[in-house]
């Protein structure tokens, strides 16, 4: 019986051919973390497993957003925190918090304002665990992203303004003589 020789078969001699002549990757895989987020993959894996056991606790979807930004991961971070500021939890404010500081890690402080003024609201609702001190720190913070907002700085190209903004608004207090560096 003679041995036929299709265009299919040839095909696939050539790309077995190309495969192994083909050099190997020039690009080594490297880990998604770099040193420093690397240790803290156990701490985003105990935050992420008190997420799952209880979807509706407010300070751990905080506590999972704070540790996502920290790793640069901030579109998880918004969805998290969001998930959590959303609830009926007394600690709603604390996630509403972290979406905030999501946003300004990726210097959007539109939406970071929204959040914190929603972490204010909710900061207020009767039955919230949101003590004086922690108010007064949110109240702080949302004077500072308002001054950045209306002075129309662009944030990502003009850091020196955005400090000039947040000091013009929320003034430091320098104990001593030696000023502190610009």
């Amino acid at each position: 019986m003679p041995v036929r020789i299709g265009v299919l078969d040839v095909t696939a001699a050539v790309v077995l051919l190309v495969a192994l002549v083909l050099p190997a990757p020039a690009h080594p895989v490297r880990p998604l973390y770099g040193r420093e987020e690397a240790a803290l993959a156990l701490k985003l894996a105990e935050a992420q497993a008190e997420v799952a056991r209880s979807p509706g606790d407010a300070a751990a979807a905080a506590r999972l957003s704070n540790l996502l930004v920290d790793v640069h991961q901030t579109d998880w971070a918004i969805r998290v925190a969001a998930v959590g500021a959303n609830g009926e939890s007394p600690d709603a404010w604390r996630a509403a918090v972290a979406a905030s500081a999501a946003h300004m890690e990726r210097r959007e402080v539109g939406p970071a304002l929204e959040w914190a003024d929603r972490a204010a609201s909710a900061c207020d609702k009767p039955g919230a665990s949101c003590p004086d001190y922690e108010r007064a720190r949110l109240e702080t913070y949302i004077t500072a992203l308002r001054a950045v907002h209306d002075s129309g700085v662009d944030v990502k190209k003009n850091t020196r303004g955005v400090f000039d903004a947040v000091e013009r608004a929320v003034p430091l207090i320098r104990i001593g003589g030696t000023p502190a560096p610009r």
